[in-house]
């Protein structure tokens, strides 16, 4: 197995730092670089405290992982520096983190983690240590383009979706994401690999895909998604954002009339209303609530029914 990393000069001349966690992926990397010829350095971030995460492993940069990378360098023969980026972290994601699950909304912390800790500071290190070329562990379709290096589409997103061990959908509107999956014939992909084991993770739109059908989405039907029927994966609807918030002067119907009006035309489907900072965590059968926030279930004409964080039993 090689890989072409695109140095611009012979490889005997240049130098590339690869980005380690201390998992297979990065390790992999590592091992191919310097297979190269080129001068090869690992360098792991510590991102929290290293004495108390010493004896653990997965924890992402600390821990257990730090002493994985450095004995794969030291097998590979290569430099491994680990860089503490504690502070960094703490109020770069984790302060940032708390700050907007305090006002209810559902922050990633990996995404702010890597648009900055990871790959801006890592960058930035690559260029003072005068490497040709910085290398992670991640999955990309990485294309020369005029102006240089480009990230695109998986050239095919069935194969990509047949080989995920995790599925992430975000955000967006509804109609059109469901329209898209639906052309491009990736909506029954996605629903037979969930149900095949891999895992599943959707928020805003995408856990409106992950309903029988859309039609509790909060969205505008801005394009015609050629049918209303989703994945499938849960045997009940939800309604994301939910809040029942009525501001004055406004004259308009709250959260709960609009859903009220959708199970008098299905009147047997339930509908969680699933607050901002709130989330369900499924395994089989098992349907946790999670989050600091009450979710209601509307059925038919009946009074919604309130859960508080925890287990939930909804009728199928």
């Amino acid at each position: 197995m090689s890989i072409d990393f695109q140095l611009g000069r012979l490889s005997s001349e240049a130098r590339i730092v690869v980005a380690m966690s201390g998992g297979v992926d990065s390790s992999v990397v590592a091992a191919l670089a310097a297979k190269t010829g080129a001068e090869a350095i690992g360098v792991t971030l510590q991102l929290y405290d290293h004495g108390e995460a010493v004896k653990r492993s997965g924890s992402c940069c600390a821990g257990q992982d730090i002493y994985d990378a450095k004995t794969v360098c030291d097998r590979l023969g290569i430099a491994h520096y680990v860089l503490d980026y504690e502070s960094r972290f703490r109020t770069g994601v984790i302060d940032r983190f708390a700050d907007e699950y305090a006002q209810g909304r559902t922050p990633v912390p990996c995404s702010l983690c890597n648009q900055g800790v990871k790959f801006t500071d890592l960058f930035r290190l690559a260029r003072e240590l005068g490497a040709d070329c910085l290398a992670t562990g991640h999955y990309v379709r990485r294309v020369i383009g005029p102006e240089g290096p480009e990230l695109h589409r998986a050239a095919d997103p069935v194969a990509a979706l047949e080989n995920a061990a995790v599925i992430i959908v975000g955000g967006g509107n509804t109609f059109n994401l469901l329209g898209q999956l639906r052309r491009q014939g990736l909506l029954s992909v996605v629903a037979r690999r969930v149900r095949e084991g891999a895992a599943y993770l959707g928020w805003s739109a995408g856990s409106n895909l992950a309903c029988p059908s859309i039609c509790t989405t909060n969205d505008m039907p801005i394009t015609d998604p050629e049918g209303f029927d989703a994945l499938g994966l849960l045997s009940f609807q939800i309604n994301p954002h939910y809040t029942n918030a009525h501001p004055p002067g406004h004259r308009g119907e709250t959260r709960a009339q609009r859903l009220a009006e959708f199970c008098t035309l299905n009147p047997t489907m339930p509908v969680l209303g699933l607050p901002e900072g709130a989330g369900l965590r499924v395994r089989g059968a098992a349907i946790t609530l999670v989050g600091p926030h009450d979710a209601p279930l509307f059925i038919g004409a009946a009074e919604p029914r309130v859960f508080t964080p925890g287990p939930l039993e909804i009728p199928a």
